[in-house]
């Protein structure tokens, strides 16, 4: 991965922090079927106005069928992030224990795909890896 990738990576972290954050704030406040759909409206224009953006470049705006059905089940995933999210909060779900199971079970499903469907291989390195982010999102769980 280069430094453009990992920085990409990063914002994506910091993003997947501040939606944490702003879905426990919105849990008390909106019904989560009201929580995704404005959600959806607001990602829809951003989306939108980067297309804009781009093409404004005289880039090319790359655009397969292929593509596009990745995509949608992207969004179906994303709805499923929005709405679970919501519920639990709104159900009262803690964000520091939200946070630790979401890594403890993305990691493992991501970890699991990589493998098994990008052939990205299991090293004793990853291996290791995987146990200390693990142990880690457990420690901080259960010393308070």
């Amino acid at each position: 991965m280069n430094n453009l990738g990992l920085f990409f990576i990063i914002l994506a972290a910091l993003s997947s922090a501040a939606y944490n954050f702003f879905q426990k704030k919105a849990s008390i406040a909106i019904h989560p079927m009201w929580g995704l759909t404005i959600t959806s409206v607001v990602a829809l224009i951003i989306g939108l106005l980067g297309v804009i953006l781009l093409k404004s470049t005289h880039k090319e705006v790359q655009f397969s069928m292929q593509g596009a059905f990745w995509i949608l089940l992207v969004g179906i995933a994303a709805s499923g992030i929005n709405v679970f999210y919501l519920l639990g909060y709104s159900n009262g779900a803690p964000i520091g224990l939200s946070s630790i199971v979401s890594t403890l079970v993305g990691t493992t499903a991501t970890v699991l795909l990589g493998i098994l469907l990008f052939n990205e291989g299991l090293s004793l390195g990853r291996l290791i890896g995987f146990i200390l982010i693990v142990t880690g999102a457990l420690v901080l769980q259960l010393v308070k």
